[in-house]
């Protein structure tokens, strides 16, 4: 089946009801035969998947299990496999594979290389006033979808701002020692061509307990400084720096939401002057 993690954490965010449904949602057994280390809102998926012989309508009933405030729609209705190129020739298929594969990823690929893409998405993505991407993984999460040609066409057509949430950490296995910039042009490698107008970068310091904590799993803070902010303007994206770093829930380091909310609402609403000002003052 189409592998179902993002979306179950997409249902989970948008849940009306995040203390009980939602949290049961993410609920990752730790023992069993057969279920140990799966989330039960992805066997959910899975069996409303198989029940239905339909994705796309078993993402729709679970939505409303979790009473999701919005709509969650999948890039493709058809099952892909992610494919991995590694600089030293290395192959590996499968989303845990290419992370866990080490080394540095080349280039990602879906097979079949043009599934069959979903109307609905793209009809949400041409109505959109703001399409933003990220924050996650770069080659596992972010690109995933955008290498379904016709919602990354969609994207590029659309009159949407379109806003790129930049990581607030480097993530082993994918990103080791990657910049802002490298996010950047990683994707536009992939689809030849740059998508995004806006990036919201990091400006906070990470907690120096908890960079000690993540430092020991190989990931590092990802610093955005001149270099990167001078080659991101050469290639036509403005960068919004905005102080990010959250440490709820304790011991994790976490998009600041309220931050990132109005910065993305400031772009959408083509307030950003305004909203640089407050950020000067310190109102934010």
């Amino acid at each position: 089946m189409i592998p179902p993690g993002d979306i179950r954490n997409c249902l989970a965010a948008l849940s009306d009801n995040h203390a009980l449904i939602a949290d049961l949602f993410q609920y990752r057994f730790g023992a069993g035969d057969g279920l140990n280390g799966h989330a039960l809102g992805n066997l959910v998926l899975a069996a409303l998947a198989d029940v239905m012989n339909d994705f796309p309508r078993a993402v729709e009933i679970a939505s409303l299990v979790v009473g999701a405030r919005g709509t969650v729609l999948p890039a493709t209705s058809e099952v892909v496999t992610l494919v991995g190129e590694f600089d030293d020739g290395r192959v590996l298929s499968g989303e845990t594979a290419i992370s866990n594969g080490g080394g540095r990823i080349a280039r990602v690929s879906l097979i079949p290389e043009r599934p069959r893409f979903l109307p609905e998405t793209c009809e949400a993505i041409r109505r959109a006033d703001v399409v933003v991407a990220g924050p996650g993984s770069l080659y596992t999460s972010i690109l995933p979808p955008l290498l379904v040609p016709e919602v990354s066409d969609a994207i590029r057509r659309s009159s949407a701002t379109r806003v790129l949430v930049a990581n607030l950490m480097t993530e082993a296995g994918e990103t080791d020692d990657y910049s802002v910039l490298e996010h950047v042009l990683t994707i536009d490698r992939h689809l030849g061509a740059q998508l995004f107008d806006y990036v919201i970068y990091n400006t906070a310091q990470i907690p120096g307990h908890l960079a000690a904590q993540y430092g020991q799993r190989g990931s590092r803070p990802i610093v955005t400084g001149t270099f990167e902010l001078n080659a991101l303007e050469k290639l036509h994206v403005q960068t919004i720096g905005v102080p990010l770093v959250s440490e709820d829930p304790a011991g994790k380091i976490r998009h600041h939401p309220d931050r990132l909310a109005s910065a993305i609402t400031a772009v959408g609403q083509g307030k950003l002057g305004a909203w640089r000002g407050r950020v000067e003052s310190g109102g934010l």
